[in-house]
C-alpha cells in the first residue's frame, strides 16, 4: 500500500466531517447551442477534479460549567476541491484541448468541505488527506449539482456522474484518479 494512502486513511480517523457547502459555480452553454432537442447522448463528456487549497482556523472553547481559563482548542479545516464536467460533440474533440475551445454545455464547480480535528495538522497530513478522502467526501454533492443543473438547463438527458472511484497511486507514489470511460453514457 502506498505510503500516501496509508497517511490520509490515519488522518481519516483524527478528521471529524463537519459540512460540505458550494463555494462557487459556473454554468456555461455556447453561444448557439439549445438544449432544446439537442442529443447530448451522442456527446463525450470531459471532466476533471482536484483538491485545491486548504485553511486551518484555531477554534477555542469553554465548555458550559467551565472556568474561563479551562479552553479547549480544536482546529477547523477548510479543503476546497474544484471539480467540472463538459460535452464534446465527437467531431469537436481533436480542438477540444485547444485553449480558447468553448464546449456546448460546461458545469464547474468548486466545494468546501470542513473538518474538525482536536489537534493540529502537519501540511504532508493535509495533502494525503486531500488528495484520498475530500474527493470522496464531496463526490454526492457534485452529483447532484450537476442533476439538478442539467433539468434547469432544460436538457432533454443529463450528464452521468458515476459514482466515486477511491484514487489509485503508481509506483512513483503520484497521484492518480481513475476515471470513468470518455464516452459515458446519458442517462
Amino acid at each position: 500500500m502506498d505510503e500516501t494512502l496509508a497517511l490520509g486513511r490515519e488522518v481519516a480517523q483524527k478528521l471529524a466531517i463537519k459540512d460540505i457547502v458550494l463555494r462557487c459555480s459556473n454554468v456555461q452553454v455556447r453561444e448557439g447551442c439549445s438544449t432544446i432537442g439537442t442529443d447530448f447522448g451522442k456527446m463525450s463528456s470531459q471532466s476533471f477534479q482536484a483538491p485545491a487549497d486548504v485553511d486551518d482556523f484555531e477554534i477555542s472553547r469553554t465548555p458550559k460549567n467551565a472556568e474561563a481559563e479551562e479552553k479547549t482548542k480544536s482546529h477547523l479545516y477548510s479543503f476546497h476541491y474544484r471539480i467540472g464536467v463538459r460535452l464534446v460533440p465527437d467531431e469537436e474533440h481533436e480542438n477540444s484541448d485547444d485553449e480558447d475551445y468553448e464546449p456546448p454545455i460546461q458545469i464547474m464547480a468548486t466545494f468546501e468541505a470542513r473538518y474538525v480535528a482536536p489537534g493540529e495538522l502537519v501540511a504532508e497530513e493535509l495533502d494525503a488527506f486531500a488528495k484520498t478522502h475530500v474527493g470522496f467526501n464531496v463526490w454526492p454533492f457534485w452529483r447532484e449539482f450537476v442533476q439538478s443543473t442539467c433539468l434547469k438547463l432544460g436538457m432533454n438527458s443529463t450528464i452521468n456522474v458515476p459514482l466515486y472511484r477511491m484514487p489509485t497511486f503508481d509506483d512513483s507514489a503520484a497521484l492518480k484518479q481513475v476515471q470513468p470511460e470518455e464516452d459515458a453514457e446519458q442517462e
